[in-house]
């Protein structure tokens, strides 16, 4: 329901529907200027890829990833994933954080400062 109200306030709104294939996802991922995410990996490597994410969360994970690249703000949340029906995402409050992430001068930086701590980390601890 969401996918096809985004669709009527934005029709250049696609959805990827082939997640059985890697290489397809990466592909898409990269000719995408922004991502709606909900799934961590999608997330995570949209970010990688320097692109725009919009994040939708279901998990503490996908919680933890946004407060760790800055994104909390941009954020919608549909619970534990087994309340999706139910969930009370707005369509129009994601288009205006798509508005407002793409208007953010501080985004790109961000993301290349979380990439760096995460790097950092892991080069301290081996």
């Amino acid at each position: 329901m969401m996918v096809r109200e985004l669709r009527d306030l934005c029709p250049e709104v696609g959805v990827l529907d082939d997640s059985d294939n890697s290489e397809r996802i990466l592909d898409h991922l990269e000719e995408q200027d922004l991502i709606i995410g909900l799934r961590y990996h999608s997330m995570l490597e949209a970010l990688a890829l320097g692109k725009y994410v919009i994040p939708i969360i279901y998990h503490p994970k996908c919680q933890s990833l946004c407060e760790d690249f800055g994104l909390m703000e941009y954020a919608s949340y549909v619970g534990n994933g087994n309340n999706w029906p139910e969930s009370n995402i707005d369509p129009k409050k994601i288009l205006h954080d798509v508005e407002r992430i793409q208007m953010d001068d501080e985004y790109a930086d961000r993301v290349r400062n979380a990439f760096g701590k995460k790097l950092s980390c892991r080069t301290e601890v081996e």
